[in-house]
């Protein structure tokens, strides 16, 4: 199920470009990753609620879904991350869908990949940077 989760080098990116939507999991000071196990029943069923920034000690770091990171990129900076698969591996690819960001023609630095998280990571990570250079 970690595979699941942000590693904590992308989630400290996440924060740092104030990344707060809900997790279901967070990372320790130690970097463990802790995943939130709270069921509460509301008339319609059960469902699981998650943590906010907010709710936890600064010296921890939410721990975002891959999924989540994904949407939240397209929806809030129109970055579209998708991850090719070649014969000779992995490579992770962005479109621009904010106007600003094409102007600028920011293409991700080439990366390849056996292992189709190391490609992930790579593209999201590149895709946080562009958003650290374009919003200082």
């Amino acid at each position: 199920m970690e595979k699941l989760f942000l590693p904590y080098h992308l989630a400290l990116l996440a924060a740092k470009n104030n990344f707060d939507e809900e997790c279901f999991a967070w990372y320790n000071a130690d970097t463990e990753l802790i995943i939130f196990h709270n069921t509460r029943i509301k008339p319609k069923g059960l469902y699981n609620s998650g943590v906010k920034k907010i709710d936890l000690h600064e010296s921890k770091t939410l721990a975002p879904l891959y999924q989540q990171i994904t949407d939240w990129l397209r929806e809030n900076h129109g970055i579209v991350l998708t991850i090719y698969c070649s014969p000779h591996g992995y490579e992770s690819d962005f479109d621009y869908l904010n106007e600003d960001l094409f102007k600028r023609n920011n293409q991700p630095k080439e990366f390849l990949s056996k292992d189709y998280y190391a490609a992930f990571d790579n593209g999201i990570e590149q895709a946080f940077n562009l958003l650290i250079e374009t919003n200082p």
